[in-house]
């Protein structure tokens, strides 16, 4: 079906050029074909979402990303290696204060082997040890001193809060 429009000589010679660069012609504009991958809008509607909304299996990816999420289906936004690297070491530090300050009293207590459970290293007991996961250390920044030293008997290899 064909699309009434102005006639070509009519339109300005930039405009012209740019339906020529896309592969349009003059006899194709007359007869009508569709203008607007021309006008940079192959993907995207013309009119924006209402607009696309009319038409969801050619625009549905547009319709996806300037849809708001119904609630309770928001994304995560993902965090960079960075974020993730601060927030672990914050809560290792947070966990490392309140193990220390609520142990460093006891006669069996070595500081050496603290930091090598929270932050990563070697013990005397364990040999290589990989440090507290987040989850460990969140725990352990809150933990109460019994619950502390509950946690650290009974000794097993890698026990991220034997203190001894």
């Amino acid at each position: 079906m064909a699309v009434k429009r102005r006639a070509w000589e009519s339109l300005s010679a930039p405009y012209r050029k740019r339906l020529q660069r896309h592969g349009i012609t003059k006899s194709q504009y007359e007869n009508g074909r569709p203008l607007s991958g021309a006008r940079g809008h192959a993907a995207t509607p013309e009119h924006g979402l209402k607009s696309a909304k009319r038409n969801p299996r050619k625009y549905g990816e547009y319709i996806r990303k300037r849809s708001a999420p119904s609630p309770g289906t928001a994304k995560k936004i993902p965090r960079s290696v960075e974020d993730e690297a601060f927030e672990l070491n914050a809560a290792r530090d947070a966990a490392f204060l309140n193990i220390h300050g609520r142990l460093h009293a006891y006669f069996k207590y070595k500081r050496d082997t603290v930091l090598a459970n929270v932050y990563g290293g070697t013990t005397s007991e364990s040999g290589d040890v990989p440090g507290m996961s987040l989850e460990e250390a969140r725990w352990s920044a809150n933990a109460d001193t019994e619950e502390l030293r509950s946690n650290a008997e009974p000794y097993y290899i890698g026990n991220p809060w034997w203190y001894h």
